[in-house]
């Protein structure tokens, strides 16, 4: 790495959160008006600081040449004018520029080591009484504690922006830490992984067999194999992965989880491994959701209620399916209740006239959903309040646990669910927590869309199990003259290839072309001049074009690039960090943020972008403050993948389907993005790729065990959930 000397001039831009800085600098002995530009991670600068960069020079487009630094190293000024400017600078508090001068003038060239050494002696500058002093050794001594933990850490060859993101966690016992065991960085501080934790470990002498290492690889496998969808893992299959990344005997990983099994730190059941907290909480849905059936049901007069539905038939000038009817009739009937079926087959109608039924018998019910875009559409369907399963449950980011549990619960009757496959098992399990013996709970969903992002195939694995009762509406209702969104869909379930009309009229657009290049350059005409022309969309919010992967000519990351500047017709774009922004982009959030009540998935638009105060404002369901640090958390949404679009409906879908797509050309997939749209979809691509997708039926198996649940709930040694397992932070 180059080393460049020299003294901070004036700082651009500095994150309290992470110390990202631009500064210039004035290297040593040249011109006062020749100034490098620097860009790295600190953990605090003043003007006036001299430093020791380590790094390396890049061509800056806007900026010219700029020195990147890896590692930093503070050096103390020598000069009297030098030490004056660097008491003055602030960071010290109680020492303002006329104390610095007042210092300087007594002490000289020893006022930096009389506050290292000697800081009682500050007693003899007149009008420095005891409180002062002690008030600014302590923040000499938190000045120089951070310092010397920075030195420590990068002296191991860790990055500054990673020593800084290790001491922002750990402070003043960072060092104590990562000494005794840095594989907690993994569970503990973000954005840290195993792999990089265990490079860590190895710079401090951390052996590739100890019990520590081991232990910390056993949990990584099963967190990232939660992350995947699984609630636990076959033994032998976690033996053999850990053995991959490890590269160690396979005995020592055996004895490693005895040792863990017989601590009750990993749970062992029938050769599978689970975290506990999984373990307990596909136990405890199981339990809640058996209690729940076994209440006791006080059933309406068949005869009254089929009066009822009769009226309210005509009211709405609709005929409902007898299977519609069976499944209203049966919500007064049981406990628990699945209502099943695809795009078109009437589900939201159902709800509706349930809903409506409830109002007249005076029955208490809350309506909720994963999402907020599945929330808004509930309420929207169903003319009544709906809202996200974290809302309901009244989520506290300062407690990072919900307020609604087993002790404060849920004040309703009944309780419906919408799109039950996108509700992962935590968050089935602390919703379930909150239920009153004797509530019933109806869950709405199609079994056929892809499972939820979190552990678990809830939804699939109740439905399967037989133990409730369960209706499958199957009529297609949303069907209109030249309708084929619905028809298509199912078709594509069933494996039959889809009816590709050649009416412009259709619903159902089927688009044939080869080259990648000319798929981007129809998509771009279709949400540029086609549909907004021909249908009055707004090219932004009415259209989504929904995609199989992120990377690719034909991938998100790439359609994103091209619509943005086709299709925002905003100045310029904002560089934070890596990414470009423009005032009005679509954004989606990529992971939850409790504290800000945004989801993984939640789209937006960007309403503010304030350069100076380094924010971003972005309308979700509320407005949303984003500081430019927090800018990983985005992503542009003109173009998404099909999994990020499981919950949502739009007015038009546009799909991009290719062969060089094939590694995930799958049934489910295609029909998730088919029965996404409400007005029309156009597929753009090849027949090819159509057929690779359609006879691609094999679902991505999960390894989760609510069956196994219901058959151990009845068993009176099952304990309660732990804390951990009724939340969801």
């Amino acid at each position: 790495m180059d080393e460049i000397r020299g003294t901070i001039q004036t700082i651009t831009y500095h994150s309290e959160q992470n110390g990202f800085t631009v500064a210039k600098l004035r290297v040593e002995n040249s011109r006062p008006d020749e100034l490098i530009p620097i860009v790295g991670h600190l953990p605090a600068i003043r003007t006036g600081e001299s430093l020791i960069l380590k790094g390396s020079w890049s061509q800056h487009k806007q900026f010219g040449m700029q020195f990147n630094f890896q590692e930093y190293q503070i050096v103390y000024p020598t000069t009297l004018a030098g030490m004056e400017r660097y008491l003055a600078s602030g960071f010290i508090k109680g020492l303002g520029p006329k104390l610095a001068q007042r210092i300087i003038q007594y002490f000289g060239e020893e006022s930096l080591s009389i506050l290292d050494q000697h800081i009682n002696r500050l007693k003899e500058v007149e009008g420095l009484g005891e409180k002062k002093i002690r008030q600014i050794e302590k923040s000499w001594q938190e000045h120089k504690a951070v310092q010397n933990i920075m030195i420590f850490l990068q002296g191991h060859q860790l990055s500054s922006s990673l020593a800084l993101k290790i001491y922002k966690h750990y402070r003043n016992q960072a060092v104590v830490i990562l000494k005794d065991n840095p594989y907690r960085m993994v569970t503990e501080v973000q954005g840290i992984g195993f792999i990089k934790a265990d490079e860590v470990a190895k710079k401090f002498g951390i052996e590739s067999h100890s019990s520590k290492r081991i232990e910390a690889g056993l949990y990584f496998l099963l967190q990232k194999a939660q992350e995947e969808g699984h609630t636990y893992l076959p033994e032998e299959k976690l033996i053999q992965r850990t053995q991959e990344i490890l590269g160690i005997e396979p005995a020592l990983i055996i004895f490693t989880l005895d040792h863990l099994s017989m601590e009750n730190k990993l749970v062992r059941n029938q050769q599978s491994i689970y975290l506990p907290y999984l373990y307990q909480c596909e136990i405890a849905i199981a339990k809640k959701l058996l209690l729940l059936k076994d209440s006791p049901v006080n059933p309406l007069p068949a005869a009254e209620l089929k009066s009822r539905l009769h009226s309210f038939e005509q009211q709405e000038g609709l005929t409902l399916s007898d299977l519609q009817k069976e499944a209203i009739e049966d919500c007064f009937k049981n406990k628990v209740l699945v209502i099943t079926g695809g795009p078109g087959t009437g589900k939201t109608t159902t709800l509706r006239i349930l809903i409506k039924l409830l109002l007249h018998y005076r029955i208490s019910f809350s309506l909720t959903a994963p999402t907020g875009r599945a929330a808004k559409r509930l309420s929207e369907a169903t003319k009544a309040s709906a809202q996200t399963i974290h809302r309901l449950l009244e989520y506290s980011p300062q407690l990072s646990q919900f307020q609604r549990n087993h002790q404060n619960p849920l004040k309703t009757n009944c309780l419906i669910v919408d799109e039950m496959s996108m509700v992962d098992v935590l968050l089935f399990n602390a919703l379930l927590t909150t239920l009153r013996p004797g509530t019933l709970l109806i869950m709405v969903g199609d079994q056929d869309q892809l499972p939820s992002v979190g552990p678990g195939n809830i939804l699939k694995e109740i439905i399967h199990s037989e133990l409730f009762t369960v209706i499958q509406l199957k009529t297609i209702f949303r069907q209109k003259e030249n309708g084929y969104i619905a028809v298509n869909a199912h078709r594509i379930m069933a494996g039959q290839f889809p009816a590709l009309p050649n009416s412009a009229e259709s619903d159902f657009q089927f688009i044939e072309e080869s080259d990648p290049e000319k798929v981007n350059a129809e998509i771009l005409k279709q949400c540029k001049s086609v549909l907004p022309q021909q249908y009055g969309l707004d090219p932004i919010q009415d259209i989504q074009v929904l995609t199989c992967m992120y990377k690719g000519i034909n991938g998100a990351d790439a359609l994103n690039q091209l619509l943005q500047q086709e299709l925002n017709n905003n100045h310029q774009p904002v560089q934070i960090l890596q990414k470009k922004f423009k005032l009005s982009d679509k954004v989606m959030q990529v992971r939850n943020n409790y504290d800000k009540m945004v989801f993984n998935g939640d789209i937006g638009k960007i309403i503010a972008i304030d350069t100076e105060q380094q924010e971003l404002a972005i309308q979700f369901e509320d407005i949303v403050s984003y500081d430019f640090q927090e800018i990983d958390d985005l992503v542009l949404s003109y173009a998404i993948t099909i999994h990020k679009s499981q919950g949502s409906e739009y007015p038009v879908v546009i799909l991009p389907l290719m062969t060089s797509q094939y590694i995930m050309l799958q049934r489910n997939l295609l029909y998730t993005a088919i029965s996404r749209a409400k007005k029309r979809v156009v597929v753009i691509g090849t027949t090819k790729a159509l057929y690779l997708a359609l006879k691609n039926d094999k679902v991505a198996s999960r390894y989760t065990s609510l069956s196994n649940g219901f058959l151990q709930a009845t068993q009176p040694s099952i304990d309660r959930p732990l804390e951990k397992a009724t939340t969801h932070g």
